[in-house]
């Protein structure tokens, strides 16, 4: 038995008790998952130790109030109505008034299977419509957590002007051309705070807030082509101009920005970095840890020749108002020269390999415990979306209650999901580290040639492959390398 809104407990218990005196039969033991709605059969402490029991033979029949105190599913009714059958035990419903021993019987508890789990498939499908409809009038609703950069006060979302600075700078910034990974580690690193004290910022969490059309003072339903929030389907929205919500950024400001997210679909490089700027994909600054960015410029003397460099975005006057970087910038030739006498210097040899390796193993098992730790967490977010949803058709809780809990679990669960993926991204390249080396050192010693040897055969498409394929990350500082990280 499980607790139903006009059918407690002590109700449902009274009425099962009386059927079965009426039917003389003896009660061997009342089993009851009160106050608990668990989604699956191994959730539901009562509903197992009723299994067992049958398993044990302590009974041959099992009388329940209605069909869906068993599960909400036609997957796990149909479980457990095979399961009692391969053991002998007979399943009785007081409400459908069902006996499985019957053919009609059978026949009648899967259709009503099929239904118990319809009528909860048609309750969230009416939610959905519910929240439709508020958008075509123009109103957000209240969520569990209230979305970054505002306060929720007498229905209104009203900019809280702390946050709203930091998202106002954040599409600033994506205007002025930095990423949103670097925009995210600006962020983590200058310990801003999200609505929950985090001051952790994901690449993922910046794209939603940039792409989240709340902020120009817009409200939306259907929007979200995957679960955990995490891709807008603008086709397939309902997106209207919200009449209580005040806009954080101009709607002009909103739109240019997201242009900006599009256009980079597919093109990690910037627009002057073509193939003879071999390390664009993989420059970054010692000094404050931001990507370098290729650019390039006519020489003043006139003579038309390009000047290709490299330049930290971290040290222009988009950051005038902060401490900017000391590194300027490189020549791009001086930083071939410099990574070719690196490469000389660094004696590729297998214990050298080994050493990093055993490094390298180390960091990965590290990230490995993360990640389960992670994933074992949005297992239980997981179980508790599922119960919350039980509870909520069981009639335990209220609409608002469903959605607000509902919405802050699924804001933890994309949080977890984002960590879970940039920790996958860190410990897949790891693995590989070592094969580059000593592929490439084996390749040095088959061609008795040198790195530069090989470096001065190459095209430019082929240098630039060839720095992509091995390098990872490339930390520069004025006039040296100062680390490497493989690839």
């Amino acid at each position: 038995m499980q607790a139903k809104e006009g059918n407690s407990i002590e109700a449902q218990r009274e009425k099962l008790v009386h059927y079965a005196k009426a039917k003389e039969l003896d009660i061997a033991r009342i089993y009851i998952d009160e106050g608990i709605s668990g989604a699956t059969i191994e959730e539901r402490k009562a509903l197992l130790q009723l299994l067992d029991d049958a398993k044990n033979g302590m009974f041959e029949a099992v009388l329940i109030y209605k069909l869906d105190r068993l599960g909400r599913n036609a997957r796990d009714l149909l479980d457990i109505k095979n399961r009692f059958k391969d053991l002998k035990v007979e399943l009785i419903s007081l409400t459908e008034n069902i006996d499985t021993t019957t053919p009609t019987g059978n026949a009648m508890y899967g259709m009503i299977s099929v239904f118990v789990e319809l009528e909860k498939d048609t309750i969230n499908s009416r939610m959905t419509m519910g929240r439709e409809q508020k958008v075509k009038k123009g109103i957000k609703s209240k969520t569990g957590k209230i979305l970054y950069g505002y306060d929720y006060v007498d229905g209104r979302y009203v900019a809280n002007e702390q946050q709203a600075a930091i998202v106002r700078m954040i599409y600033d910034r994506v205007i002025a051309g930095d990423s949103i990974r670097s925009i995210a580690r600006y962020l983590t690193e200058h310990k801003v705070a999200r609505y929950n004290g985090n001051t952790y910022w994901s690449p993922a969490t910046v794209r939603r807030l940039i792409i989240n059309p709340t902020y120009k003072g817009y409200t939306f339903a259907s929007l979200f082509k995957h679960h955990f929030n995490k891709y807008f389907d603008f086709e397939g929205a309902i997106l209207e101009k919200a009449n209580n919500v005040e806009p954080i950024v101009q709607e002009e400001i909103y739109n240019l920005a997201n242009n900006i997210i599009e256009s980079r679909k597919g093109n990690n490089t910037r627009k002057y970095a073509k193939s003879d700027f071999y390390f664009a994909d993989v420059a970054y600054c010692a000094s404050c840890g931001w990507k370098l960015y290729a650019r390039n410029a006519t020489e003043k003397s006139g003579s038309n020749r390009r000047r290709r460099y490299y330049r930290c975005q971290y040290n222009n006057s988009h950051f005038a108002e902060h401490k900017t970087c000391s590194f300027t910038s490189m020549e791009n030739t001086s930083l071939e020269k410099l990574f070719l006498e690196y490469f000389e210097n660094l004696e590729l040899n297998l214990s050298a390999v080994d050493e990093m390796e055993s490094s390298q193993q180390s960091d990965v098992e590290k990230a490995e415990a993360i990640m389960n730790e992670l994933i074992s967490r949005k297992e239980r977010l997981r179980g508790r979306r599922d119960k919350l949803l039980e509870k909520y058709l069981d009639g335990i809780i209220d609409d608002e209650t469903y959605m607000t809990t509902a919405a802050v679990i699924d804001d933890e669960l994309a949080e977890i999901e984002d960590r879970i993926q940039n920790l996958e991204a860190e410990i897949h390249p790891r693995e590989k580290i070592n094969y580059s080396l000593e592929s490439l050192k084996s390749h040095l010693q088959q061609s008795h040639s040198s790195i530069r040897e090989m470096w001065a055969l190459l095209s430019n498409d082929e240098k630039r492959m060839f720095v992509t394929t091995l390098v990872k990350k490339m930390y520069i500082a004025k006039g040296r390398i100062v680390s490497i990280i493989f690839n």
